[in-house]
């Protein structure tokens, strides 16, 4: 009786009519409806993707990533973008100089007067690279004294058989470049003429971890001594196992910080006593913060845009709106104001 009195409301989009809908028994209205909201749900969540979702384009299918940055190259022309500083090239100091004079003029008289440099051409190119090789060659002998065999020692700082620069350049190359251990093994090998076995690539890069400790604590100081700070994680794979890499940044420093879980406890370990303005997406750990908080407004504009992906009518248009407002927002946060805004 009470369906009959109080039906369910008729979803938008469906084109029945009223009078069909409130003729229909209660109990498959409730079952449609049921099936109704399952269906948008599994569509939202197949549809998903780092444009409408918190999820990292990295999960996106190859189709979007083509039709992303298809529409991209489409927006943007090639080259540098007006208002980019620009990085003209710099005359560096030469090591060799050659001076060209004009072989005759025009007009064919070859004797000319008062020769001065008006311009300067300048060809960078890189030495042929030849590794300095030291062979510390160490001997023994026996005491006279005691006849026990003696040998010499390999000096501390020499004990690795790589030097530093060798070394501090095998780390930029896996930890900032990003190279695999098979792409860093084959540049020392084709450019350098130096075989590294991936185990000791994974040495060098051990050793530059280590003398790095006291900079990346360094980094954490300043990160927890500022107002304002940007949280987010993701997941991390280390060795095949599963890891979260969390970050803490600002406009001063970004701090990383890897940990087994997605947790609270990792949470609390990332910003130790900071007690700042936190800006943040909507994971539950940050909105439990007990101090300011900022929602990111793009995880919000993701957000508004898969609501305007909804099959309810009503929902969508407040998706869109919310998508426009928070649009409106982020550029009158970068522009200046025109007249009435």
């Amino acid at each position: 009786m009470s369906d009959v009195l109080n039906p369910a409301p008729l979803p938008e989009g469906l084109g029945i009519p009223t009078e069909d809908w409130h003729q229909t028994p209660g109990s498959v209205r409730r079952v449609m409806l049921t099936l109704l909201k399952r269906l948008e749900t599994l569509e939202a969540r197949g549809n998903q993707n780092s444009s409408n979702s918190s999820r990292p384009p990295s999960t996106d299918a190859p189709s979007t990533k083509r039709q992303r940055r298809r529409q991209a190259a489409e927006r943007r022309k090639p080259g540098g973008k007006r208002g980019h500083p620009g990085h003209p090239q710099v005359l560096l100091e030469p090591t060799a100089t050659v001076a060209l004079f004009p072989e005759a003029c025009a007009c064919g008289h070859q004797e000319l007067v008062a020769l001065t440099p008006y311009h300067t051409h300048q060809v960078i190119e890189l030495p042929c690279i030849r590794p300095d090789v030291t062979h510390w060659l160490l001997h023994q002998g026996q005491c006279l004294s005691c006849g026990k065999l003696c040998k010499a020692t390999i000096p501390a700082d020499h004990v690795s058989g790589y030097g530093p620069r060798l070394t501090g350049f095998v780390g930029e190359m896996a930890g900032i470049v990003g190279a695999s251990r098979s792409a860093v093994q084959d540049l020392w090998s084709s450019v350098f003429g130096i075989p590294l076995s991936k185990g000791a690539i994974q040495k060098l890069v051990d050793r530059v971890s280590d003398a790095i400790i006291p900079h990346y604590t360094a980094i954490g100081e300043v990160a927890r001594a500022s107002l304002v700070n940007y949280m987010d994680e993701t997941s991390w794979l280390t060795g095949g196992d599963r890891r979260w890499l969390w970050v803490m940044a600002n406009p001063l420093v970004a701090y990383f910080q890897r940990h087994p879980n997605r947790s609270k406890r990792a949470f609390a370990q990332l910003i130790a006593d900071w007690t700042g303005v936190l800006v943040s997406d909507g994971y539950l750990v940050y909105q439990h913060w007990q101090g300011l908080r900022q929602s990111c407004l793009a995880h919000l504009i993701r957000t508004a845009k898969g609501l305007t992906e909804s099959i309810e009518a009503g929902m969508a248009r407040f998706g869109a709106r919310g998508h426009a407002e928070l649009q409106r927002l982020c550029h009158l946060g970068t522009e200046r104001p025109t007249v009435g805004q």
